[in-house]
């Protein structure tokens, strides 16, 4: 199943500009696309397969067994006008954290004996 499925693939000549803002360090780049829904949805059941291999490997597939269904979901494409998809940042910067101390959390006193 794959929700709010993509129809845009990269293309550097494409005619459709996307502009990002970095939150945090302010900067602007833009991408090109171009509309492709055919291409799309081969990269994103490429991308689908990919992590399913990942996290399930091949040993367990079963011949004659039927498996569960894979839930894809992508984020509203455009958040400013009718929802909002996440963002994660530390506000304090902590030079050189990695995303599995800020995932895994530290020791309180940690934090605090870092910040100004």
């Amino acid at each position: 199943m794959i929700y709010n499925p993509p129809v845009l693939v990269p293309d550097p000549n494409g005619s459709v500009e996307i502009a990002r803002t970095n939150r945090v360090t302010g900067v602007t780049t833009t991408d090109h696309y171009r509309e492709d829904t055919r291409e799309a949805l081969f990269q994103t059941l490429e991308q689908i397969i990919g992590v399913n291999i990942r996290n399930f490997g091949s040993d367990r597939i079963v011949a004659a067994e039927v498996g569960s269904t894979t839930s894809t979901f992508y984020p509203d494409g455009n958040p400013e006008v009718s929802s909002v998809d996440g963002v994660a940042y530390r506000n304090a910067g902590f030079p050189g954290e990695s995303w599995s101390t800020i995932i895994n959390g530290r020791e309180l006193t940690q934090l605090t004996s870092t910040l100004p």
